[in-house]
């Protein structure tokens, strides 16, 4: 299965703004056009990533496998990354560069929305801020 970026900003965003309590079970999570176990996936990249806390349930017979991450909240790294990339104009930005440039990774998406933030910033304000 291939990692969707967008499926993770969502799942930042959803997490970010939830208003239950934490434990929510991934196949809980309503993320339009997105199955479980994708949905799944992704929360365990999340959590592999120290972007969330959460439950890790591994398999019995296999406890190398894991079953299901149910999340709890975002760590400071998951606050930090969504509110870079909150705002659609810069996640679209963003989005736009890594795919000129061929590479997706987290901190690639990090860097450019830093880098289009600055610039918003240099117009708004006639410097660049140091972020």
């Amino acid at each position: 299965m291939t990692r969707d970026m967008d499926l993770i900003r969502r799942l930042l965003l959803y997490l970010e703004g939830r208003q239950e309590p934490a434990g929510v079970e991934a196949k809980d999570i309503a993320i339009g056009g997105y199955d479980w176990p994708v949905v799944q996936y992704h929360l365990n990249l999340l959590s592999q990533a120290g972007f969330l806390n959460g439950e890790v349930v591994r398999s019995k017979s296999t406890p190398a496998r894991i079953i299901k991450v149910i999340p709890f909240d975002l760590t400071w790294k998951g606050h930090e990354f969504i509110a870079t990339v909150r705002d659609e104009e810069i996640w679209g930005q963003t989005k736009r560069a890594a795919s000129q440039l061929g590479a997706s990774s987290i901190d690639i998406l990090s860097g450019l929305a830093k880098a289009y933030i600055n610039s918003k910033a240099k117009a708004v304000l006639g410097s660049p801020i140091d972020i």
